[in-house]
């Protein structure tokens, strides 16, 4: 039986996780708080898709609020 793996706190992972050595420099686990802030203080350390998905959920989360 496979380990889950949460991956941006949506979507889970039923699998081995494997890294691509190639194409990762480093790896560091955040807590949101940690990621958010990271990402304003340095924004080009993060992939834009991580950024483009972090948007896209304060975008959701302030629509969900206004209903």
């Amino acid at each position: 039986m496979h380990s889950s793996t949460t991956i941006y706190s949506q979507s889970k992972y039923f699998g081995d996780f494997i890294l691509q050595k190639e194409e990762v420099e480093k790896i560091k686990w955040f807590n949101f708080d940690e990621l958010t802030r990271g990402i304003k203080e340095k924004p080009e350390s993060f992939t834009l898709g991580l950024i483009s998905i972090l948007l896209n959920k304060r975008i959701k989360n302030a629509k969900d609020a206004l209903k």
